[in-house]
């Protein structure tokens, strides 16, 4: 087993941020050297250098010196943060080691565990001397760098696209001018999740599979509203009505449809999720891209979006339309979809609260 000793055990107390994130196999960062070379590739993170390195199956970012639990920990976020907004800039998905939240408590290390590893380097050793603790390649962790820490390393699968480096160093300078609360991004539930569907689209191959993926994102950050009292009233009168009928109803077939019936009526006091997202795309039209904003109205494109997803799961595939080919049809609602999820996850990450459920 490869290892190495990733801090010195000396004193000052200082700590470590190390934040593995791998990316889906649509992306790869160009230029980024491999785990064998001690130096990696430095980034600069406000007041901070860090070290890049490739991985197994990914990537490694570690920045030492930092001389409290808690400034590594804050730090620890906003890198998680920049992180997603990277990958909404690049169309790539990103994985943390550990959802939702990517961070490991130094009191994990559990002293005088003896390990057969080495003073330096990745090698295979039988060499056991005592360390404070281990993680592996793996574990995103907040090192007590005072402490005698082993990495232990662990492979994975291989990414494929090209992306630089550089632009997630853009990316923290972006949310560091904006002030970004990375503490509510990582406590937002619905965030979170619509963050988790983005980055599963790009782990998909198939483009049909990402748009069913990304509709269900925009399902996740709507929020049905009860609907308008006159139309509660009528759906109220037809439960009435649904339920004399199954009191009278003698034949199983019978009774089995009002039951039906009467469960979905449970679902009309509240919104359709279609028009939920009609609503959120309006109440963000200014984030959002061109071919929405110069729509007089969503609905068109929200049912659109709905239409496809239906063939897709209903029929495996996407008809032709009035004028346009099936390909055509899809590529245009993707288009339009894709960047209407990527407009809103920006939209939130720099407002995580407006319209959101905080745990």
């Amino acid at each position: 087993m490869g290892m190495r000793l990733l801090t010195p055990g000396s004193p000052p107390e200082r700590y470590l941020v190390h934040l593995p994130f791998s990316l889906s196999p649509t992306g790869t960062l160009g230029g980024a050297p491999d785990f064998g070379e001690e130096q990696g590739l430095s980034l600069r993170f406000g007041a901070h250098v860090a070290v890049l390195r490739a991985s197994g199956s990914g990537y490694v970012l570690e920045i030492p010196d930092i001389p409290t639990y808690q400034a590594a920990h804050d730090l620890l976020l906003r890198l998680c943060v920049a992180l997603l907004v990277f990958t909404l800039k690049q169309r790539v998905g990103v994985r943390f080691s550990h959802q939702p939240v990517p961070t490991r408590c130094a009191s994990y290390y559990m002293p005088g565990v003896w390990h057969p590893a080495v003073k330096a380097g990745w090698r295979k050793d039988n060499d056991a001397f005592p360390v404070d603790g281990e993680i592996s390649t793996y574990e995103t962790a907040i090192v007590p760098a005072h402490k005698q820490v082993v990495e232990r390393e662990v492979l994975g699968f291989y990414p494929t696209r090209v992306v630089n480096p550089a632009t997630l160093e853009e990316a923290y300078e972006s949310i560091a001018g904006e002030d970004v609360d990375a503490h509510a991004v990582f406590t937002n539930d619905k965030l979170l999740a619509a963050f988790h569907l983005f980055s599963t689209a790009y782990h998909h191959h198939v483009p049909t599979s990402s748009f069913v993926v990304l509709v269900t994102a925009l399902e996740v950050l709507s929020e049905r509203k009860p609907r308008p009292d006159m139309i509660r009233g009528v759906v109220k009168r037809l439960k009435d009505e649904v339920g004399r009928t199954l009191q009278n109803a003698a034949d199983p077939e019978a009774r089995r449809h009002l039951q039906d019936l009467q469960r979905e009526l449970g679902n009309f006091d509240t919104q359709s999720i279609q028009a939920a997202i009609c609503d959120l795309l309006d109440q963000h039209r200014n984030d959002l891209p061109g071919e929405v904003v110069q729509n007089e109205s969503v609905h068109g494109i929200v049912r659109e979006f709905y239409a496809i997803r239906s063939e897709l799961v209903h029929a495996g595939r996407v008809t032709a339309g009035k004028s346009r080919s099936a390909d055509e049809r899809f590529w245009a609602s993707y288009r339009i979809l894709e960047r209407s999820v990527i407009a809103l996850l920006h939209a939130m990450i720099r407002r995580p609260c407006v319209g959101d459920t905080q745990r």
